[in-house]
């Protein structure tokens, strides 16, 4: 006798419908997961600089670097050394040397049987100044020296009273003969005192 099984096609499509309604299979998750979401990129905001902030130097952290030698070693300021730095036929013009830079390296314009640090008349000069820690080397100072330079008109001071943006540096013109005693403090300590004088 012959059966008839009119529900066994309808059960077999409708198990396809549920497998294929029902949802993704883990085992195919697991196989081949699904390409990851790709984003359309946006645009990178534009940075603007600013000017990083500036501290006075502290013997406890270094200041801000200047290029100088001076930033490389600490402090406190132990000695203070001041000196002519260079003499020129004018400000900008050509350097007219030492006469002494031989005998005396370092202060090419001292000369030691006037004990006077010697400038010409009529020339440009800057002079400079620089503290040393206790071991002898170019150390950072807390403070910007204090310049003591009773010119009497001898110097014609540049910039403001001789001090521009190199506050170790006192530049002017030798305006007049004669002998003008120069020092500076720093931290508190004194340079040595010098003699320039105007020939």
């Amino acid at each position: 006798m012959k059966r008839n099984l009119p529900w066994i096609p309808a059960a077999c499509t409708a198990l396809v419908v549920l497998v294929s309604c029902g949802g993704e299979d883990p085992d195919t998750l697991t196989n081949n997961p699904p390409p990851a979401a790709t984003a359309t990129p946006t645009p990178a905001a534009t940075a603007t600089a600013t000017a990083a902030p500036t501290t006075a130097p502290t013997n406890g952290t270094p200041p801000p670097q200047t290029g100088g030698e001076e930033d490389d070693n600490f402090g406190p300021v132990a000695t203070v050394f001041t000196r002519v730095f260079v003499v020129r036929d004018k400000q900008g013009g050509e350097q007219i040397p030492g006469q002494f830079e031989d005998r005396f390296p370092g202060t090419p314009y001292y000369n030691e049987s006037t004990n006077n640090e010697m400038v010409p008349l009529g020339t440009f000069f800057i002079l400079d100044t620089t503290p040393k820690n206790a071991e002898g080397k170019k150390c950072q100072a807390d403070r910007p020296p204090q310049w003591v330079v009773d010119h009497g008109g001898k110097f014609e001071p540049l910039a403001d009273n001789g001090i521009g943006t190199n506050k170790f540096q006192y530049r002017a013109n030798a305006r007049a003969k004669g002998i003008v005693t120069v020092y500076t403090l720093i931290d508190g300590v004194r340079s040595n005192i010098i003699n320039v004088q105007i020939y």
